[in-house]
C-alpha cells in the first residue's frame, strides 16, 4: 500500500466511528442526562406542581371568600350588620318618638301585654285585689270633711273607716265594703290644687307640672280599666303658654277567636304660665292596630 493510500485509510476511520461514539455517550448520556432534565424539568413540574399547589394553597390562604371572607369577615351584612344594627335604629328611633302619632306598633304591644300601668314619672299607685281607689265625679272638695261627707252618702252600705289621707292632689276617705272584705279608697281633687280650671304653683317655668297635671286626671277616670295605658308624652315651653302632650291607648278585647283591638290616643294640654288657667283639648284618635287572638 502507498504511503498516501495509507494516510487516507487512517483519516477515514476516526470519522467514522464518530457518530457511532457520539450516539453511544453523547445520545444515550446526553438522553440520560436529557432525562434527568426532564426528570429536572419533571420534578421542575412537580416543583412548579407544588408552586400549584402553593398557589392553591394560596387560593386557601388569600381565600377571598373564606379568610379575606369579604362576605363573611367583612360580614357587610354580618359583622357590619348595617342591615341589622340600622334596624335597631329603627327599634331605638321608633322607642323614643317625637310626637305620639310616631309611637311604634311594636312599642305599644310591648307596653299593653308587659308594661305597667303608666310610666315613671306619671302618677300611680298599687293596692290588693280587695282594695281600689275611687275618684267623686262631683268637682273638686275644699277640705277633707267635705270629702268624709260626700263619701257617706255615696257609700250608704258601707263603713267609714277612719283612716284618711291628704295628698298634694287630693283628699281621701277609706270605706269598707262587704263586711271589711272591700275597701275603697276614696277621693276627691282638692280644690287648692286644681279646681277644674286653674292650677295651682304659678308661674310656671316649665311643663312639668302640666305633665302632672294630665297623668294624674287620666288616672282618675282610667285606672281600673284593663288595657288603658300611659305611652309617655312630650310638652314645649312657649312664652306665655306651655303645653303637653299625654300619649295613651286604650284596648278592646276579642272575644274568643277575635282579636284585640288596640287604638293610639293623644289628648293635649295647655297651662298660661303666669295665671294658671289650664286648656284641655279633646282627645285625638291616631290609629288602631290588632293585637293578639284570643
Amino acid at each position: 500500500m502507498s504511503l498516501r493510500l495509507l494516510l487516507l485509510v487512517l483519516l477515514l476511520v476516526p470519522l467514522a466511528g464518530c457518530p457511532t461514539s457520539s450516539d453511544d455517550d453523547d445520545a444515550a448520556t446526553g438522553d440520560d442526562d436529557d432525562a434527568t432534565g426532564d426528570d429536572d424539568d419533571a420534578t421542575g413540574d412537580d416543583d412548579d406542581a407544588t408552586g400549584d399547589d402553593d398557589d392553591a394553597t394560596g387560593d386557601d390562604d388569600d381565600s377571598g371568600d373564606d379568610d379575606d371572607s369579604g362576605d363573611d369577615d367583612d360580614s357587610g351584612d354580618d359583622d357590619d350588620s348595617g342591615d341589622d344594627d340600622d334596624a335597631t335604629g329603627d327599634d331605638d328611633d321608633s322607642a323614643a318618638p317625637t310626637t305620639c302619632a310616631e309611637w311604634s306598633d311594636a312599642v305599644i304591644l310591648d307596653v299593653v301585654y308587659n308594661g305597667p300601668k303608666v310610666p315613671a314619672g306619671y302618677f300611680s299607685d298599687a293596692y290588693p285585689s280587695n282594695e281600689w281607689p275611687q275618684w267623686g265625679t262631683n268637682g273638686c272638695s275644699t277640705s277633707l270633711t267635705n270629702t268624709q261627707g260626700v263619701a257617706s252618702s255615696l257609700f250608704s252600705t258601707g263603713t267609714l273607716t277612719g283612716a284618711t289621707r291628704i295628698e298634694t292632689e287630693f283628699f281621701e276617705v277609706d270605706v269598707a265594703l262587704n263586711g271589711g272584705a272591700n275597701t275603697v279608697h276614696f277621693r276627691e281633687t282638692r280644690c287648692d290644687y286644681f279646681d277644674g280650671t286653674t292650677l295651682a304653683g304659678t308661674p310656671f317655668s316649665g311643663y312639668s307640672e302640666l305633665q302632672d297635671l294630665a297623668g294624674y286626671l287620666w288616672y282618675s277616670q282610667y285606672n281600673n280599666i284593663g288595657g288603658y295605658k300611659i305611652l309617655g308624652g312630650f310638652g314645649n315651653i312657649g312664652s306665655a303658654t306651655n303645653w303637653f302632650d299625654l300619649c295613651h291607648v286604650t284596648t278592646v278585647y276579642g272575644d274568643f277567636g277575635l282579636a284585640d283591638e288596640i287604638t293610639l290616643w293623644s289628648t293635649g294640654y295647655a297651662v298660661l304660665q303666669f295665671q294658671g288657667t289650664v286648656t284641655p283639648n279633646t282627645p285625638v284618635e291616631h290609629r288602631t292596630i290588632t293585637g293578639n287572638m284570643n
